[in-house]
C-alpha cells in the first residue's frame, strides 16, 4: 500500500549513511543510495523485515 511505502521511505531516509531512498510498493522494491562510511546495513535489514 502507498501509505506504508511512504512511511518506509521516510524511516529509511532517517538511518545513518542513507543518502537517497526510492520505494516502489507495486514492485515490492526499495533502492538505497548510501555512504559506505556510517551506513548501518543491520538497521536497514531490521526495518525492512519489520514491515514484511
Amino acid at each position: 500500500n502507498d501509505a506504508a511505502a511512504i512511511e518506509l521511505r521516510q524511516r529509511l531516509a532517517q538511518l545513518s549513511g542513507v543518502r537517497e531512498v526510492m520505494v516502489v510498493a507495486a514492485e515490492h522494491m526499495a533502492c538505497l543510495k548510501v555512504d559506505r562510511h556510517g551506513f548501518d546495513e543491520a538497521a536497514v535489514e531490521q526495518l525492512v523485515m519489520k514491515g514484511a
